[in-house]
């Protein structure tokens, strides 16, 4: 009971693209070289994998093991189900500049966030009013325009050949 607490409801159309692409896999002829390429393109500003891409957003090596409807849901619901780890913190400074990004690092007397762009901000501590953590994803929740969605079971099928990381766990 107290794990979904805190997770958005999910939206009935989100549900139902979630089903028809599912159904779109299900069918098969998803092609993991065309997944490949989608990830190439649009998801490595932010993922990285096989060693490849951006530290923005979670790393992607071994992410095939949470299997399809778990990633299909990462993917078209990124809202619904954010690990803490990758909330986006707000930063509100003494002068009232609000700052948004991924929490990387406390370090140096201040806080590290990475921006949308990966770009590395420090706040230092002492310039710090409030700090808060959205319960959005920073994953864009259009991915499916973005990647198309009839590129995402390509995306799938290669995504969930990453079963273990490239060290074999």
């Amino acid at each position: 009971a107290d794990l979904p607490r805190d997770l958005l409801p999910a939206d009935e159309a989100i549900r139902k693209r979630i089903e028809r692409v599912a159904a779109a896999h299900g069918g098969g002829g998803a092609s993991a070289e065309k997944g490949r390429e989608r990830l190439r393109k649009v998801c490595v500003n932010c993922h990285r994998l096989g060693g490849e891409g951006a530290a923005v957003g979670p790393q992607l090596d071994g992410l095939g093991e949470r299997g399809s409807e778990r990633l299909l849901e990462d993917l078209l619901d990124p809202s619904r189900n954010v690990d803490a780890a990758f909330r986006t913190t707000v930063v509100t400074t003494k002068d009232g500049r609000v700052l948004s990004g991924l929490r990387l690092r406390e370090e140096g007397g201040g806080l590290v966030l990475a921006d949308s762009g990966g770009k590395e901000l420090l706040v230092p501590a002492a310039d710090i009013e409030e700090r808060s953590f959205s319960r959005l994803s920073p994953m864009p929740g259009n991915v499916a325009e973005l990647v198309g969605e009839e590129n995402i079971p390509h995306l799938l099928a290669y995504l969930l050949e990453k079963r273990k990381a490239p060290d074999g766990n």
